[in-house]
């Protein structure tokens, strides 16, 4: 895949910061680079992705997936991460698309980025997460 995909954490319409502990463990041991910020992470010789989501030291308020690639660890990772905060997901397309792990995160969205992008979808597995990007 070759676009890339966006994960915020929100409480009560702010961003908010999930330990950096738990979310770095849902991610394969992997290679960090502290000029760009960004973890190069690897799944096997042919799924490999960048994903930016600060340093290590600090909560994880956002984190983005440059070229997320099919291996189904990493939408497991991105799936499980949605699931330790009120995390919006999200990714260019027409029409936006976004999407949380339950109904119930839509209340600490901003208002501004549930107008933005309307109706709030709800998936309920990584597979859905991945077939939700793929018919988008």
């Amino acid at each position: 895949m070759s676009f890339e995909v966006y994960l915020q954490s929100y409480e009560s319409g702010v961003l908010s910061g999930i330990p950096a502990g738990p979310v770095h463990a849902l991610f394969p041991e992997s290679e960090y680079d502290a000029k760009w910020e960004v973890w190069n992470i690897r799944y096997g010789p042919q799924d490999s992705c960048v994903i930016r989501m600060g340093t290590p030291e600090h909560p994880v308020t956002e984190l983005s997936v440059e070229r997320p690639c099919s291996d189904m660890r990493l939408w497991e990772a991105l799936w499980a991460f949605m699931n330790l905060g009120n995390v919006a997901f999200f990714f260019p397309s027409d029409p936006p698309v976004l999407a949380a792990a339950n109904a119930s995160m839509e209340k600490h969205f901003p208002p501004d980025m549930m107008q933005a992008f309307g109706q709030l979808r709800v998936v309920s597995s990584a597979g859905e997460l991945v077939e939700l990007v793929r018919s988008s």
